[in-house]
C-alpha cells in the first residue's frame, strides 16, 4: 500500500443526486471521494450479515483486545489487519477502534466529518486492507461500540430503517 492512496468513485460521502468531488486528508493518505445515488458500494448497516444477539453481545461487552471478537472479523481478517507499518498495522481491538477514531477527522471550517462520511471512511480503509468480507458489519459493530462510550459519533438514523437488507459485497 503506498503513503498516499485515491479511493475515487467509491465513497459515498452523502446521497446527493449531484456528483461531487473533495479531497481528504487522512494520515497522509488522500482520499477522492465522490457522491454518486447510483452507486452501491459503500457502508450500509443494512448488509450487515451478523446474528442481533452477537452484534447486542459485543456492543455491550468488554472490549477483548482480540481481533476475532470482533463481529465480522475471523482469523483471515484478522491477518490481514496486522499487515502493513506503522498506524497502517492493526493487531488488536483497541487498535481498530483507535484507527476508527482517527477517520473521524479532520474537520475544516467547510466540513466536519459526520457519521455517513466517517463510516464511508473506514469501510474503504477496510476494502484497502484486503478485508472482502462482512465489511459493513465490522463498520457498524465498530461504530457502535465507540458510540456508546462516545456518544455523537455514530448515528444510526442517518441509514434510514434497519428493516430492509441487502447482501453483503
Amino acid at each position: 500500500m503506498s503513503s498516499r492512496s485515491e479511493i475515487d468513485d467509491r465513497c459515498i460521502v452523502g446521497r446527493t443526486k449531484h456528483e461531487r468531488k473533495r479531497t481528504i486528508d487522512i494520515d497522509s493518505t488522500s482520499i477522492a471521494s465522490k457522491t454518486n445515488s447510483n452507486h452501491a458500494s459503500g457502508y450500509d448497516p443494512k448488509r450487515s450479515r451478523v446474528n442481533d444477539n452477537t452484534m447486542m453481545d459485543f456492543i455491550r461487552g468488554v472490549v477483548s483486545a482480540d481481533l476475532t471478537t470482533v463481529p465480522g472479523i475471523g482469523p483471515a481478517a484478522a491477518k490481514k489487519l496486522a499487515t502493513g507499518e506503522g498506524d497502517e498495522k492493526v493487531t488488536n481491538t483497541y487498535q481498530l477502534i483507535g484507527k476508527f477514531l482517527m477517520l473521524k477527522g479532520p474537520d475544516t471550517e467547510d466540513n466536519k466529518v459526520e457519521s455517513l462520511e466517517h463510516c464511508e471512511k473506514f469501510w474503504y480503509w477496510l476494502q484497502d486492507k484486503g478485508i472482502s468480507a462482512h465489511r459493513s458489519a465490522i463498520v457498524k459493530a465498530i461504530a457502535m461500540k465507540v458510540n456508546g462510550l462516545l456518544p455523537g459519533v455514530y448515528d444510526p438514523d442517518v441509514y434510514g430503517d434497519d428493516d430492509e437488507s441487502e447482501e453483503e459485497e
